[in-house]
């Protein structure tokens, strides 16, 4: 449809395709639309792997919403907020708590803004899988950031 209109195609066009197909439930079509980006010589960029990631979350499909997180950073890419707050609540759900522990450190240690509630969840998850000392790190970097102060404490300091 866009080719009938004379329409250039962009990264902003493609993007909100990806978007739109990814609200729709239709994950697959958004996967065969990168790889026609990249057929017309248009590289996805982090809102397109953004896209994906959210469309394999929201489908429980955890593996492949990892495989499109490495390929941001195969290509160059920089994982953002909107790539953490996808991917760790997943990565949750999933029982994942030690990527979702990598990606809460990165987080931080960017001075990116994350949810108490979502870093509480984390900390949680790994005290239940008595992964305690990556748990203290996470309250620690937590706490002594310069820019935004948690009141998070291990549950066993409670």
């Amino acid at each position: 449809m866009i080719e009938r209109k004379k329409v250039v195609h962009d990264i902003r066009s493609y993007n909100s395709r990806l978007r739109g197909m990814v609200n729709q439930n239709r994950i697959l079509e958004a996967v065969k639309l990168i790889d026609e980006m990249g057929s017309k010589g248009i590289e996805a960029d982090v809102i397109s792997y953004n896209a994906l990631i959210k469309g394999f979350c929201k489908d429980g499909k955890l593996d492949e919403a990892k495989w499109w997180y490495n390929e941001i950073r195969k290509n160059d890419c920089s994982p953002g907020w909107v790539t953490y707050m996808t991917l760790i609540p997943c990565l949750c759900e999933e029982g994942d708590f030690n990527m979702a522990h990598e990606l809460c450190v990165k987080i931080i240690k960017q001075r990116l803004r994350i949810d108490i509630a979502l870093l509480r969840r984390v900390v949680d998850g790994l005290v239940k899988e008595t992964e305690n000392e990556k748990a203290k790190e996470l309250v620690e970097l937590g706490k002594s950031n310069n820019y935004f102060h948690f009141k998070l404490e291990l549950p066993l300091d409670k």
